[in-house]
């Protein structure tokens, strides 16, 4: 089992987040229109829960600012692929967020109508769950 988890102390304006085999979350400054890596997410960044019986598991933390926003997903999103064999793929999951207007519920059913559109609404072969959070002044 993958898991992921992020931790908002919106009064301290930190991020707190920890991976266990799962895809990196993306983060999102303000309105930026690119995904900034998460810090130390590939040193921390641990097997899949249960694959490692005395795994160890390391939490990173980072600035969480008003208006910033985290997006966490499963990796059948970016695996969905087209008639042509090519996979949405993060960079086109990135894109796909960061162009949806409107809050965050919208963003969401933004970025997943993008992915059924890329595959010609053929079923995605995975699962696919998104989870979105943002700051707010």
């Amino acid at each position: 089992v993958t898991a992921a988890y992020a931790v908002v102390d919106a009064a301290a304006r930190r991020l707190t987040y920890e991976q266990a085999g799962h895809p990196t979350p993306l983060l999102f400054r303000g309105r930026a229109t690119q995904a900034e890596p998460l810090p130390e997410a590939e040193r921390i960044g641990g097997p899949a829960l249960g694959l490692i019986d005395d795994a160890v598991y390391a939490t990173a933390a980072v600035e969480f600012a008003p208006g910033d926003r985290l997006l966490l997903y499963t990796d059948g999103i970016f695996e969905a692929t087209n008639v042509a064999g090519q996979e949405f793929g993060p960079a086109r999951l990135a894109r796909a967020f960061a162009a949806a207007p409107g809050d965050l519920a919208s963003a969401l059913a933004a970025t997943q109508a993008a992915a059924e559109q890329f595959t010609d609404g053929q079923p995605f072969a995975d699962d696919v769950c998104l989870l979105a959070c943002a700051l707010r002044a």
